[in-house]
């Protein structure tokens, strides 16, 4: 349902949606300006440039990881506060991984990335459909879907030209200013996070977002170990093992109680 009845005015209209898709100009520039810098980070870090596919897929399972996790935090602590800290997350992150030393040092530190992309889009996303009234929702996904395209489009120039005139760092560290822009713009723009009634918040189910971490990285650890020689087979197979009985008890698990 949305938070405002009355309909926004032209300014509003543009700013909130374009506002809570900065987020999204920041995930699609980042999925696409990795791969193009990929050798030089390999030549950089001393790591096989095949091993890197470890860097893109640790962020992806990272966030799918922590995707189920954002409506229940938006709920609890609000969503524009949620919102900012998840870009500030994301921003802080780019600057550890434009830091990292190491093939490992990358891959905890996208992890850790991913946690932050994990929240700020899906909630930039509810920020919307509080904000803008029904009649008024079709006209500000289009200015929603503006920067998205801009930076899947932007991504793979601007990953090109800087492995090419400067190091492979700043593909992380350009994010600074994109994130905290979009940070100040939320807390001037978007309105406050109403008071909570104690109580509303419904529990999380931890027991199942255990199980589907513990699946999803069983999974996702064997197809990506799977031929490169980083672990003896017997523990890829484990892994995969793992996964595979994780998944079935998630799926099997039964659906948690409503009172009535």
């Amino acid at each position: 349902m949305s938070r405002t009845t009355a309909p926004l005015s032209a300014s509003r209209l543009r700013l909130v949606p374009l506002v809570v898709a900065c987020p999204m100009f920041l995930q699609n520039v980042d999925g696409s300006v990795l791969g193009t810098a990929l050798p030089a980070i390999a030549q950089s870090l001393h790591a096989d440039v095949l091993h890197l596919n470890l860097a893109i897929t640790s962020y992806l399972l990272s966030l799918v990881l922590f995707l189920p996790a954002s409506a229940w935090l938006a709920d609890r602590f609000g969503a524009r506060r949620i919102f900012c800290a998840a870009v500030l997350v994301f921003t802080a992150a780019s600057v550890l991984c434009g830091a990292a030393t190491s093939l490992g040092q990358l891959v905890a530190f996208r992890l850790l990335q991913g946690v932050g992309g994990a929240m700020m889009v899906p909630v930039g996303r509810l920020i919307l459909l509080q904000t803008v009234p029904a009649e008024q929702m079709v006209l500000a996904m289009v200015w929603f879907t503006v920067p998205g395209g801009i930076g899947r489009l932007l991504g793979p120039l601007l990953g090109g030209s800087i492995v090419t005139v400067a190091s492979w760092r700043w593909i992380f560290l350009v994010n600074i200013p994109f994130g905290l822009a979009s940070v100040l713009m939320a807390l001037r723009v978007i309105d406050p996070d109403p008071p909570r009634a104690e109580g509303v918040t419904s529990a999380p189910d931890a027991v199942g977002l255990v199980l589907l971490a513990a699946a999803l990285a069983g999974l996702l650890g064997a197809l990506e170990m799977a031929g490169k020689g980083m672990l003896p087979w017997p523990a890829v197979v484990a892994l995969a093992a793992v996964g595979s009985v994780r998944s079935g008890c998630t799926c099997g698990a039964a659906p948690p109680r409503t009172s009535p």
